[in-house]
């Protein structure tokens, strides 16, 4: 099982990187430049820093610096392409198990049980490598 906690910081990743159009192949840039963005346009309030909205909503705010994080960890030599296609396929594209499995040629039981697996490795990237300690 996924842990809640980082399948909300997986959400939130995937919120973020389909919120922004992409601009180049380098996974970072769309929430780099978001956060420019919103910095060059508006500044940062104090309680905000770090976090943004997706259009008129303020109720359901994006962690950038969080969805950053994740990003570089995914752009990462600690992942391999597999991995990588499958995280691609399921939080940059949000396609369903159904779906992504079909892309993958598996089974979707198959699918869930690496797709759980693929996350566990992101999990421990991202906490070993990438988060501030």
């Amino acid at each position: 099982m996924i842990d809640p906690y980082f399948q909300k910081r997986l959400w939130n990743w995937s919120r973020a990187i389909r919120s922004y159009p992409n601009t180049g192949s380098n996974v970072i840039s769309p929430t780099a430049q978001a956060m420019e963005a919103l910095v060059l346009k508006n500044g940062v309030p104090n309680d905000d820093i770090g976090l943004a909205s997706v259009g008129k909503e303020r109720s359901i705010p994006i962690d950038l610096i969080d969805a950053d994080l994740l990003s570089r960890a995914y752009a990462s030599r600690h992942l391999c392409e597999k991995a990588k296609l499958l995280l691609r396929l399921k939080y940059g594209q949000c396609l369903s198990d159904a779906t992504c499995a079909r892309k993958l040629c598996l089974g979707e039981r198959l699918f869930r049980d690496i797709h759980e697996a693929v996350c566990e490795k992101f999990r421990l990237t991202v906490e070993t490598y990438y988060d501030p300690r």
